[in-house]
């Protein structure tokens, strides 16, 4: 585990225990209702916690961590391998991340912590958390082009799912650009990560592929998205508001496994919501 995890792990996925209270009424769809993933399939969630809602402190931070198994038993996110959260704070943690990881039901997770500026940690440290139960090969972080004055990394795992090899690309855009058009700064800024992706397919032929995370994108038709459509499969259908004032703003994208299910939660405590998508291996000569 990275060490950067210490801080920011327990906050984090204290605040994702929030999708429980409110996750119920989510938009859905898929092929079966919901529930623990099935054998042979693979469950990614992406959420971005939105740091500033004050719960890495104080009264509301202890209920939280006093609340075991509570994170994952949402039936859309029971079961879930791979969680993907932006917006964590890396400092003010207060329960141990072993204890954390303990009360996820027992389950054995491995995770990684990476500043989104390591030159500009900012005053709580923020970046992104990954956390899985799959087995990790190994895994790193790019810096990503700058936007405005912060950068943003892009964490990359390679996992091993039903003896496939599987990338995951974890990325957190940036949502504002200090001149000319943002959603032109915010497709500079992803495309070493879609350069990525099809690299690792044409290696790969019969892994997979995802890109997740929050892409600040305000449309379906940005040009983000249609680059990303060039490379890989959005898991959930264009249209779908995963932010309290309507916009797209979080993505999972896949290529080499067929989507069996997806939801959005909507999520007390933070202004998104949270993205889910069940995944089946696709067959070994999908394109």
């Amino acid at each position: 585990m990275n060490a950067g995890t210490k801080g920011g792990l327990p906050r984090a996925l204290a605040l994702l225990a929030l999708v429980v209270v409110a996750g119920c009424g989510g938009a859905a769809g898929g092929l079966r209702p919901a529930g623990p993933p099935q054998p042979g399939e693979l469950r990614v969630v992406s959420f971005n916690v939105a740091r500033d809602f004050g719960l890495n402190r104080g009264a509301l931070t202890q209920t939280l961590v006093g609340t075991p198994r509570a994170l994952l038993a949402h039936p859309e996110l029971a079961g879930a391998h791979v969680v993907a959260l932006q917006e964590v704070c890396s400092r003010g943690g207060r329960a141990p991340v072993s204890r954390w990881l303990w009360r996820l039901g027992r389950r054995r997770w491995r995770a990684r912590f990476d500043r989104n500026d390591p030159e500009r940690p900012g005053a709580c440290g923020e970046g992104q958390l990954w956390a899985t139960t799959l087995p990790v090969q190994q895994s790193d972080a790019q810096l990503l082009p700058r936007v405005r004055t912060a950068s943003r990394v892009a964490q990359r795992v390679d996992l091993t799912w039903a003896d496939r090899p599987v990338r995951v690309w974890h990325v957190h855009l940036n949502g504002k650009a200090r001149r000319g058009d943002p959603a032109a700064a915010r497709l500079r800024q992803l495309r070493p990560v879609l350069d990525a992706a099809r690299a690792f397919r044409r290696r790969h032929p019969r892994g997979v592929a995802v890109v997740l995370g929050d892409l600040n994108t305000r449309s379906a038709d940005e040009p983000a998205v249609r680059a990303l459509r060039g490379v890989l499969r959005s898991a959930v259908p264009p249209g779908h508001a995963t932010h309290v004032l309507g916009w797209p703003l979080d993505w999972i994208w896949v290529r080499g496994a067929s989507v069996r299910r997806w939801a959005v939660v909507p999520v007390k405590g933070s202004d998104h919501h949270a993205v889910v998508a069940t995944l089946q291996l696709a067959p070994a000569d999908e394109p």
